[in-house]
């Protein structure tokens, strides 16, 4: 009886925070069944549901059930996951405008796609890569944090991840004058700015077991990130473990992080831009603040996406498309916040 009591209070006081989320559910699905409609082969409403569940073998058929809802699906998985390792990043290290490039893992996952290509491994290897040097980046970070300074790792950590961004963006400058300028270079070039146009299954649904795992395991340890933005002392005091707990997050976030660009490229803002907006409308409670961030983050880059495949004759690469749209979104919110607290 106290439990149920206890419920409903807890209900009752972020009934807006729920609504919110519910709404922000509701767009998302109807932004998946206006994507599943638009692109280059053109069917009405009523023929693309009935396709959804009774495929044949027209080219519209094909075409919805191999390439438009395994790409929204892509882009779901890969927007909630890196929107939740930025909200992770932000919550542990307790700065609301910090992204999943703080540890320099963007970077290093780039490099070692970039390696990858340039050695002439095919798209398993290129992600293999891509996962594997994002860790590096993020182990070296971490070595960096703890060898200079082991009192004010925060700092450090955030100075590890500018070393190990800048040491990784070089060798991704001197891969490319490498790389053969015919072959090789332009595909470089085009997976560097971001794209959900080559995803492949088994990849996908690695990264989908991922995400969900460690989306579960944040929302139920939501408290312990909570507590993570008081002060080292009185974190101690609730009895966490701060470094332990710090370091798991961090690892998270990272795991997340390499694997979405392992399989998209270079995707920005989103892990900067969509917490934060989170933050803004439902709070600091990262039991709402998480859902939201996974929530908003695939609403953006499908929305992204969706603009990327119908915009021009051509796909245009998403990282632009995510970059003019996070610039103008941030700003905006930015000039909100700012007439807020005035």
């Amino acid at each position: 009886m106290q439990l149920e009591n206890t419920w409903k209070k807890m209900i009752k006081n972020n009934a807006h925070k729920i609504y919110f989320l519910v709404f922000t559910a509701l767009l998302l699905l109807a932004l998946c069944l206006v994507a599943m409609h638009l692109g280059a082969v053109k069917f009405s409403v009523a023929k693309g549901f009935e396709l959804l569940f009774s495929p044949d073998n027209s080219n519209e058929s094909f075409v919805l059930h191999h390439t438009r809802i395994p790409r929204i699906i892509a882009a779901l998985i890969i927007g909630g996951a890196l929107s939740l390792s930025g909200a992770l990043y932000q919550g542990v290290i307790g700065n609301p405008l910090v992204s999943p490039g703080i540890l320099g893992v963007l970077s290093g996952a780039s490099f070692g796609a970039v390696l990858a290509m340039v050695l002439g491994f095919n798209l398993l290897g290129i992600e293999l890569f891509c996962f594997i040097f994002g860790l590096v980046a993020m182990g070296f970070a971490l070595f960096l944090s703890f060898a200079f300074d082991k009192n004010k790792t925060i700092l450090m950590l955030i100075l590890g991840g500018i070393i190990c961004s800048s040491f990784f963006s070089a060798g991704v400058s001197a891969l490319k004058i490498l790389a053969d300028p015919y072959n090789t270079l332009p595909n470089i070039v085009f997976w560097l700015m971001g794209s959900l146009a080559y995803i492949q299954k088994l990849p996908l649904l690695f990264v989908a077991v991922v995400f969900v795992a460690i989306f579960v395991l944040s929302v139920l340890l939501s408290r312990q990130i909570d507590i993570l933005n008081l002060d080292e002392e009185s974190a101690k005091s609730l009895g966490i473990s701060v470094k332990k707990m710090r370091i798991l997050f961090i690892i998270f976030a990272t795991l997340l992080a390499s694997s979405s660009v392992a399989l998209a490229g270079m995707i920005g803002w989103i892990g900067l831009v969509m917490p934060h907006i989170s933050r803004f409308l439902l709070g600091a409670n990262h039991r709402f603040m998480l859902v939201g961030s996974v929530l908003l983050g695939g609403l953006f880059l499908l929305f992204c996406d969706t603009i990327a495949r119908n915009a021009a004759m051509s796909e245009i690469p998403i990282g632009i498309i995510t970059s003019v749209f996070g610039v103008i979104i941030f700003s905006m919110v930015l000039l909100v916040s700012r007439k807020k607290y005035d």
